[in-house]
């Protein structure tokens, strides 16, 4: 995709590499698993409060600078940017359009544990 290629033109070589699951995998796979082998997940039906009670996910305003955040909030459909937030902490952003997906990224310092 452009934008991967994009990301990793602009990091110094942090590359984004997509893999695509059945339509099965992709309902059926528990985010403890999914946050174990990838950094970065799109995933259907967004189970935030149960992935926030189990650390399994890391809050995006820890690694998001707040104007991105803000824009975050500007560009979302209805109310989709208030239900990623849980128990005080943004988990997750509406970024593939209104069809209740979900992106999360799990942070291992690859950027300075900050997205700019």
């Amino acid at each position: 995709m452009a934008t991967a290629q994009r990301f990793e033109d602009l990091t110094g070589g942090v590359e984004i590499r997509w893999q695509k699951r059945s339509l099965k995998d992709f309902g059926d796979s528990p985010l403890e698993k999914l946050s174990e082998d990838f950094d970065l997940l799109v995933v259907d039906h967004p189970h935030i409060g149960h992935a926030a009670a189990r650390q399994i996910l890391e809050p995006l305003e820890n690694h998001l600078p707040a104007a991105f955040l803000s824009e975050l909030a500007a560009a979302s459909v209805g109310r989709s940017y208030e239900s990623y937030w849980f128990d005080g902490h943004l988990w997750a952003a509406d970024r593939c359009g209104g069809a209740s997906q979900f992106l999360e990224a799990r942070f291992n310092g690859a950027v300075g544990n900050r997205l700019t």
